[in-house]
């Protein structure tokens, strides 16, 4: 804003300076041109006579300007011969002083300031003319009898006059006081300052406040942008009544913020994911070394400690390897381990993550007994049959059952939920979405069925879920022959 202040001033500075300048120059114009004609209408009023003498008759006029004035205020002129002795003086010339003598050329005029009476400011015209001599009419008696009465010598004076001799030249200076227009073109100077420096001040005022309030938008979007972090990224900066200048900056930056939040987002997603897939290896690899580190156990255990460990680390990495390819969206190019699979010992398997009081809700139909194998990615299968057995036994009554289904193809998984209506099945699939989050475990993130769907997708299988009372009924088909989708 002082800048901006100091740039008013300036410009009103200057433009104060050239209209002070304009006015001044057009009233010594003015002033200029009076001077002209008045010297002018002298010159057409002064000649000659036969008796050799210079006759003005604008002098005789006595004009009220060329008088003496009280105030010492008053025009004046002096007409000097070729020597510069005065030939016709002003009348004002009484209260003393002169005019200075500046000889020009014949036909010239040259105008400049001048100081009147050792005091007074003014203008003078200094000019130089040829006198003419005095014109006879001969159609007038009057003229005639004049030329009738002239002396021989006055004859013979009109009979060889030479207007471009050099003692018919003379000079004429023609003086104005300018003292009252000074005084005007001073008081319309400082009228000018006072006016710059108010009209200034009050456009800074008012700038100021337009200015502030243009900008008000501004700021508060400014505010808003401080609100903006990694956990507040659904902030959208208005659009509405903001300057048109800033309003494609806002239009990318909210863009740009769309795209962060999504990227956030994925991260969190993958994030989310790998910590929720990898809980039941996590888990199954502490209690197998909880068991290993039994001192009462023999040693020959020790070689089936080894071989669970490492079939839990292979699925650790690859769960990782799968959740890495969709985060980063090229599932598409990731090899699929196929290899005899059977479903039922997968999940039996899946069981020993579970506590004992867990591991006796589950029952299976017709006891458990084994369907054959299929050929598919014994890993990503068993991912999917971790996270539902681990959604059944988390989301149902923990004195429920759980019933277990396998077919050759196919599996189902049945539990108890007395929250859920039909309108959830389709909400189910959805990625963080939990029935009633604040009576939610804290270590759940909602994220079990996502992450099936991606890895059936995988398998080219299929999930179904549906409602039959109070139960919950979950079925996934997993084909024999398992290509890339």
């Amino acid at each position: 804003m002082v800048y901006l202040g100091v740039v008013i001033i300036g410009l009103f500075g200057v433009s104060s300076f050239g209209v002070y300048f304009f006015m001044r120059q057009a009233l010594y114009a003015q002033v200029d041109k009076q001077l002209l004609r008045i010297t002018e209408d002298f010159i057409a009023e002064t000649e000659r006579m036969p008796d050799g003498e210079v006759e003005s008759e604008f002098h005789e006029l006595d004009i009220e300007s060329f008088r003496k004035s009280d105030n010492g205020r008053a025009a004046y002129y002096e007409l000097r011969d070729y020597k510069g002795e005065p030939l016709v003086r002003s009348a004002s010339f009484s209260q003393g002083g002169k005019l200075p003598f500046y000889p020009v050329d014949i036909g010239m005029n040259e105008t400049r300031p001048i100081l009147l009476n050792g005091q007074l400011q003014g203008r003078v015209i200094f000019t130089s003319f040829a006198l003419k001599l005095e014109e006879q009419d001969l159609d007038d008696p009057g003229d005639l009898a004049e030329i009738a009465h002239l002396s021989p010598a006055e004859k013979a004076y009109i009979a060889s006059y030479n207007e471009n001799d050099q003692e018919n030249r003379v000079y004429l200076a023609i003086a104005e006081d300018t003292t009252e227009l000074r005084r005007v073109i001073l008081m319309l100077g400082l009228a000018q300052n006072i006016t710059g420096i108010i009209l200034a001040g009050a456009t800074l005022i008012l700038v100021r406040k337009i200015v502030k309030r243009v900008l008000l938008p501004v700021v508060k979007i400014s505010q808003m942008t401080e609100d903006i972090g990694p956990d507040n990224m659904e902030v959208i900066l208005p659009v509405e009544n903001v300057p048109s200048e800033i309003l494609p900056l806002i239009v990318k930056f909210n863009k740009f913020i769309e795209r962060l939040s999504a990227a956030i987002s994925r991260e969190r997603r993958f994030s989310a994911n790998l910590a929720h897939e990898l809980r039941t290896p996590v888990a199954e690899l502490r209690t197998l070394l909880e068991v290993a580190n039994d001192a009462k156990r023999v040693e020959e255990d020790a070689l089936e400690v080894f071989e669970v460990g490492a079939e839990i680390s292979q699925r650790m990495s690859k769960v990782i390897e799968v959740l890495t390819a969709i985060h980063q969206e090229r599932s598409g190019v990731l090899q699929i381990e196929v290899g005899p699979v059977s479903i039922a010992s997968s999940m039996k398997g899946s069981m020993k993550a579970f506590d004992s009081q867990t591991q006796r809700r589950f029952c299976f139909n017709g006891g458990g007994k084994e369907h054959g194998t299929i050929q598919s990615d014994s890993y990503l299968l068993r991912a999917v049959i971790d996270n539902l057995m681990n959604n059944a036994a988390t989301h149902s009554p923990a004195d429920s059952k759980i019933t277990i289904g396998c077919q050759k193809n196919s599996f189902s998984i049945e539990n108890q939920t007395s929250d859920l209506e039909g309108n959830d099945m389709e909400l189910m699939n959805e990625p963080f979405w939990q029935k009633d989050s604040a009576h939610s475990n804290a270590n759940n993130f909602g994220l079990g069925l996502t992450i099936v769907a991606a890895y059936l997708r995988m398998l080219n299988g299929d999930i179904e879920q549906c409602l039959d009372g109070e139960k919950l009924i979950i079925k996934v088909t997993v084909p024999d022959q398992v290509y890339l989708a």
